[in-house]
């Protein structure tokens, strides 16, 4: 009876978890690679930017973040 209780506050938690970083997805985002994602939102954070907001930003603020995710990403196939 013990290891159901515990079982179920696991699974509980685990749908918490699950919910509490589930991202919204990113239209402009679909497609590219995971690892460029992760890159992306951890440069919009540094930024202070919402990811959703980008779009929104002057053309200013927009180059320069774009500037470092393009600093902080090397592609498989991207040459210098």
């Amino acid at each position: 009876m013990a290891n159901k209780t515990l079982e179920k506050i696991d699974s509980y938690l685990k749908d918490l978890d699950e919910k509490k970083h589930k991202k919204k997805k990113l239209p402009f985002l679909e497609g590219k690679d995971e690892e460029y994602q992760k890159v992306f939102r951890a440069i919009a954070k540094k930024h202070g930017i919402d990811p959703e907001e980008i779009e929104n930003l002057d053309k200013d603020k927009k180059k320069k973040f774009f500037d470092a995710v393009d600093k902080a990403w090397k592609a498989d196939k991207e040459t210098d």
